[in-house]
């Protein structure tokens, strides 16, 4: 890889199996599977993205029996969260979620009060019986909900339904007007204080299920850029890279972040939020060295002694950089040669 680099490659793919030692999830292969990397020079986030779409889309219609489309669609995670209660939602769901909180500050309807409310409207399912709406109710029971509440919209506009008395004139008008609501319709309520979008989104997907308003035959491939996790990999734009400098105000931001969410109490560092490489909160010495790194050039050196500190201890007696160390134990848990790695170590011995 290094020497198809060094020889004036501007890009090169590389299509291995991989042995991943992660926490098994329920969309990633646990164990052996083959990944398809691909290094280029001098590009843009958009070159990323466009090159990425059409390996997807063709690996997809090629080998894929679903149909799918282009351009993917993209989708920052905060857009996600607020509209499908997911960073990854399933989008041949045509329902969203709509945030109602702002109905309810002053309601007197305590079970709305002082949380987060939101909505989900269907069109055209004010018919369904009791036991159809009583089954959802139960499934809201099976995933922590005390319950769902909801009213259908009839002809002459006015509502139906379990929580319709509990609502003044103003807030149902003020539903019809957020939420355009249609004759028909149905519209059920999330309320939560810490977990609403996330409830909201499970009950989306349950909706999706029991109307079937799913194909199948589809499959619509979402792009999540701007995930609002922290991520350190913006440290090493900074050093070595260069893309940005360290008096930018996202970097600046990104590192107060980091010192309170990723730095561990043995002075590593980890990769990002909820990294679950290995089992997870592990500090990695090559984010704790692009920290050192960072450190250094802002003129806080005792900090960056530290982190490098860290990075020597984290070496085996072979001198490879470990991948991660044990907190507990100081001890490397996955030992790799990381050429690019041991040359920063190296090139920032000299510097410091």
């Amino acid at each position: 890889k290094q020497l198809l680099m060094c020889s004036g490659f501007d890009k090169y793919f590389q299509i291995a199996p991989c042995f991943r030692d992660e926490d098994a999830r329920s969309d990633r292969v646990y164990g052996e599977f083959y990944q398809l990397d691909f290094e280029m020079s001098f590009v843009t986030e958009e070159d990323v993205l466009r090159i990425g779409e059409e390996i997807f889309y063709e690996v997809f219609k090629k080998f894929g029996n679903k149909e799918i489309s282009k351009p993917f669609r993209r989708l920052t995670y905060k857009e996600a969260i607020n509209k499908y209660g997911t960073d990854k939602p399933d989008l041949r769901n045509p329902l969203e979620i709509i945030d109602v909180t702002s109905v309810f500050v002053d309601t007197d309807f305590k079970p709305f009060r002082s949380v987060s409310v939101k909505a989900i409207k269907v069109l055209d399912i004010a018919s369904k019986s009791n036991s159809w709406f009583n089954e959802l109710v139960e499934y809201a029971n099976i995933i922590g909900m005390p319950g769902i509440g909801y009213f259908k919209i009839l002809e002459d506009m006015s509502f139906a339904g379990p929580i319709d008395k509990f609502l003044t004139d103003f807030e149902r008008e003020e539903l019809i007007k957020l939420a355009d609501l249609k004759p028909n319709s149905v519209i059920f309520f999330i309320a939560d204080r810490k977990n609403a979008s996330k409830l909201a989104g499970l009950i989306r997907d349950e909706l999706g299920r029991k109307l079937n308003l799913i194909d199948e035959n589809k499959k619509i491939i979402l792009r999540n850029n701007k995930d609002e996790l922290t991520d350190i990999s913006v440290i090493g734009s900074v050093v070595p890279f260069n893309m940005f400098t360290p008096k930018d105000r996202k970097v600046k931001n990104t590192v107060e972040k980091m010192e309170m969410t990723l730095r561990t109490y043995t002075g590593g560092f980890l990769r990002f939020e909820k990294d679950n490489y290995r089992g997870g909160n592990a500090p990695w010495p090559i984010t704790t060295l692009w920290m050192s790194m960072y450190y250094n050039k802002v003129g806080e050196i005792e900090k960056a002694k530290q982190g490098f500190e860290f990075v020597v201890k984290s070496a085996t007696k072979h001198g490879l950089l470990a991948e991660q160390v044990d907190n507990s134990t100081m001890q490397s848990n996955w030992v790799i040669g990381l050429g690019w790695s041991h040359a920063m170590f190296i090139s920032y011995l000299f510097e410091i």
